[in-house]
């Protein structure tokens, strides 16, 4: 999941500034943390946060068949 991500974001900011932390202290969730730079928040999270959600709907549906829920958290 975290190449998926790592994807996603890349093709939004077209930057390698930015870090993915993944915490899989839960055991039926991980939480997937974005740290990028400021400037390049706006482009992660989109106009009314259309870009971001639309990512977490792909994250959703691509671990539907694992049945572990991937949590995206973005963070500056």
């Amino acid at each position: 999941m975290e190449n998926l991500v790592r994807y996603l974001i890349s093709s939004v900011t077209n930057t390698e500034d930015f870090e993915i932390t993944m915490d899989e202290s839960k055991p039926k969730a991980t939480i997937i943390k974005v740290k990028a730079n400021e400037d390049d928040m706006g482009k992660i999270i989109g106009r009314n946060g259309k870009t971001i959600s639309s990512i977490r709907t792909i994250l959703r549906s691509a671990s539907a068949k694992s049945g572990k829920r991937y949590i995206l958290r973005v963070n500056e």
